[in-house]
């Protein structure tokens, strides 16, 4: 049987209605751009002025990060869209995005077992497979499945999160039944930053985080790495056996303008995991219940993407040019 996976225990993020609302108001630059979500940007054209009137200056970008998008505004989105930063995750010391997603209103958290275990994530009611997973404008769904594993996805790189939820079919396929969830890293733009942090907690948690980033509006680029290890703890009521996880993640993002209007850009991101399980077993017409084995599991995702975008006539014609790739390998090896 296989399985895709995560790691690390978090803390809990709890939003009330009023704050997921508050959240909402506090970022209307979310637009619906292609098949991804992202902050709009002004374009070059001017608003018609009075001939006699001093030239006004030109419109400024609201995100450089987003400076090559174009998009329709929060408000003219014909679907419930909510979304969260990456800053306000770190806040609140979460430390995946299932444990972000789990605040959020219509969208259901659901884990197995220990944090390695497969975690799921349903909206309004839809299957794990109903829901479009993007990272950096990748499908990130098990191509077999159709379902995406949120326990391997920490939200060390992560620089927003952005949810549709309700049937979106139209514009994403099939697998967008239930919503779309839409995750953008950091892109590298800005000063230059070295970051490293790393942290130790109950049931034998390690985690390092490694960060590097910089760049102008002509080159950028983002490395980033995450290992996570824990010696978990003991689900079956019977024997003492702990099932350990890790998770080891690498990201990298980064661009180049090759002149004005046209840019290259990509991502790659690749993730590890391993951990124990117990089996599950009972007499028959019982419940089954877990039971002490030597049973593991391992998954590997790897996504990666390049792009090329090229504006003309200030950006009134956008040719755009993308190419994907999505591997995911998982075992599991049932002792039972």
């Amino acid at each position: 049987m296989a399985f895709a996976n995560a790691a690390g225990s978090a803390i809990a993020l709890v939003l009330s209605a009023s704050a997921a609302q508050a959240q909402e108001t506090r970022l209307p630059g979310i637009v619906v751009d292609g098949a991804t979500l992202s902050r709009p940007v002004a374009r070059s054209a001017q608003p018609a002025v009075d001939p006699q009137a001093a030239p006004s200056a030109p419109a400024e970008v609201e995100d450089a990060a987003s400076a090559d998008t174009i998009g329709v505004p929060l408000p003219q989105v014909g679907s419930a869209v909510l979304g969260v930063t990456g800053e306000q995750l770190r806040e609140r010391q979460v430390r995946t995005a299932a444990e972000a997603l789990q605040s959020l209103p219509g969208v259901h958290v659901s884990t197995n077992s220990t944090p390695a275990s497969v975690t799921e994530v349903r909206i309004r009611g839809g299957e794990n497979n109903h829901t479009l997973v993007l990272i950096d404008g990748v499908p990130a769904n098990d191509p077999t499945s159709g379902a995406y594993d949120f326990s391997d996805l920490s939200v060390v790189d992560i620089e927003r999160i952005e949810v549709i939820r309700g049937a979106e079919s139209v514009i994403y396929g099939s697998g967008a039944v239930g919503g779309v969830i839409n995750i953008v890293t950091r892109s590298g733009r800005g000063p230059a930053r070295v970051t490293i942090a790393t942290e130790v907690g109950g049931f034998g948690a390690r985690d390092l985080a490694l960060g590097a980033s910089g760049g102008s509006e002509r080159v950028w680029a983002s490395l980033a790495y995450n290992a996570r290890y824990t010696d978990g703890f003991n689900i079956a009521p019977v024997g003492s056996e702990r099932d350990k996880s890790r998770l080891e993640t690498f990201a990298f993002r980064g661009g180049v303008q090759v002149m004005p209007g046209l840019v290259i850009d990509g991502s790659l991101r690749l993730s590890r995991k391993a951990g124990d399980r117990d089996g599950f077993d009972g007499a028959p017409g019982t419940l089954a219940t877990a039971v002490d084995d030597g049973s593991r599991f391992t998954g590997n995702v790897l996504l990666g993407s390049i792009r090329a975008r090229w504006e003309t006539f200030g950006g009134a014609l956008v040719h755009e040019f993308r190419t994907t790739y999505n591997e995911t390998k998982t075992t599991d090896t049932d002792l039972l």
